[in-house]
């Protein structure tokens, strides 16, 4: 969880408005707003301040704090970069050891899912499950099916593993391929119609 959302819910489980935590703290109600909301990066100094006036574990907010200061500085290194058409090779930017930032939120969030994904599949110790895995990620990248047929998807997973492990692949190979079989003969009769 996020620095900022760490500080909302904190105050909101202790039932503190803003600005009765910037009475507590001597932080303004709107500095603390801006921090909950990312807006900004607190300092170190604001940070031990809110995490005393909330009870918090003071170790882990200078550590999420640090965290945060350096996302910022990386987006706005990459911004200038953006801006100034600068391309750092990808070879120069792994031997600084810097994660790699997004420019945006929405582009924040799918930067952490591919990294989840990615040291997941790192991690998966069976070979072929983890080129399965894979492939299917990149299927599921090239196809311009909606977010419901996706959705549908992932619903699936779930029972034909379990249908695997109790009944076999070759019963749920065939019984699949007939659900495929048809599917598809569904389709042909909608558009013959």
């Amino acid at each position: 969880m996020k620095l900022s959302q760490e500080l909302r819910n904190r105050r909101n489980e202790l039932n503190l408005t803003l600005r009765q935590l910037a009475e507590k703290t001597g932080v303004s109600h709107t500095h603390i707003s801006e921090i909950e909301n990312g807006k900004c990066a607190p300092s170190f100094d604001t940070t031990m301040k809110l995490a005393k006036a909330m009870d918090m574990n003071p170790n882990l907010i200078i550590v999420e704090t640090y965290q945060s200061h350096l996302r910022h500085i990386l987006l706005e290194f990459i911004k200038v970069c953006h801006e100034n058409n600068v391309r750092i090779p990808y070879e120069e930017w792994v031997k600084t050891n810097l994660p790699l930032q997004p420019l945006s939120l929405d582009e924040n969030t799918v930067f952490d899912a591919s990294l989840e994904i990615a040291t997941k599949l790192y991690q998966q110790a069976d070979k072929s499950t983890a080129d399965a895995k894979l492939a299917l990620i990149k299927q599921l990248i090239e196809t311009n099916a909606d977010a419901s047929v996706i959705q549908l998807l992932i619903n699936l997973l779930e029972p034909l593993n379990q249908a695997v492990l109790l009944l076999g692949k070759i019963t749920v190979n065939r019984e699949t391929n007939k659900f495929i079989e048809e599917l598809n003969r569904l389709q042909q009769n909608a558009v013959n119609n």
